[in-house]
């Protein structure tokens, strides 16, 4: 579980943990894994996907048996294309997409040593289909959701199942406090079903694709964001109003 430290990541854990897995959290921030409320008995690894030469499970124990990887990495930078250098812009490509490419191949290199007929999930975006002004992070989740789509058809074969969930507008915690109410706020007029997601919201349906329930799933991106991607756009062409008498229907 990489990105574990916090948010989503955590929240997957959390769940999995419930559904039987033992945890292996990975997280670049060593000390937001030791602060994290995760499961009893998970195995901490500090790791930056950025250092692509090292292997992130060179730490683990020799009997640990990988089943299933949960790719939750998304760094940002935030600026526009013209304000980007292009040293900032590979720092991001270089974290979110080769990062995520070297550890899901150490993940299948372990898996097929050992006959796993595992799951991978990867954390995208909406914005891997739609502009968000940050061609870095839309770039870079644009090009994952490419690479399960091939991983799924490449590894079926041994059974190895490759997915996506994602997510809309989840209240991770990362905006300041002062401005998390009105963020929210605007952010629930936005979405069809009238609220913010949560990240238990999204770690149940990871969850679920990493489960026996979703067996004969494979190359899927579940969309989690409350109808977010569709209904946004009623809320831009018609105004608010539009989009509160279609809510209230």
């Amino acid at each position: 579980m990489t990105g574990a430290g916090h948010g989503i990541g955590l929240a997957t854990a959390q769940a999995l943990a419930a559904d039987g897995y033992k945890i292996v959290a990975v997280d670049r921030d060593r000390g937001a894994l030791e602060a994290a409320d995760l499961p009893a008995g998970s195995l901490l690894v500090e790791h930056d996907l950025a250092a692509v030469n090292s292997d992130v499970l060179a730490t683990l124990p020799e009997d640990v048996r990988v089943g299933v990887l949960v790719n939750n990495v998304g760094v940002m930078d935030g600026r526009s294309f013209l304000e980007l250098p292009v040293a900032d812009a590979a720092r991001v490509l270089q974290t979110n997409i080769v990062g995520s490419w070297a550890v899901t191949r150490a993940v299948v290199d372990h898996m097929l040593a050992r006959s796993v007929r595992g799951s991978i999930v990867f954390n995208l975006s909406l914005h891997a289909s739609r502009v968000r002004m940050c061609p870095d992070y839309s770039m870079s989740k644009a090009a994952l959701a490419m690479l399960m789509q091939e991983l799924a058809v490449e590894l079926g074969p041994a059974g190895i199942r490759v997915n996506a969930v994602s997510p809309g507008a989840i209240d991770t915690g990362q905006v300041p406090t002062e401005e998390a109410q009105a963020h929210r706020e605007r952010s629930a007029a936005l979405v069809a079903l009238g609220r913010v997601g949560e990240p238990e919201d999204v770690a149940k349906v990871i969850a679920w694709l990493c489960s026996e329930q979703a067996g004969y799933v494979t190359g899927t991106d579940v969309r989690v964001d409350g109808g977010l991607f569709h209904y946004n756009w009623l809320h831009h062409l018609y105004g608010s109003a539009a989009a509160e008498r279609d809510r209230t229907r």
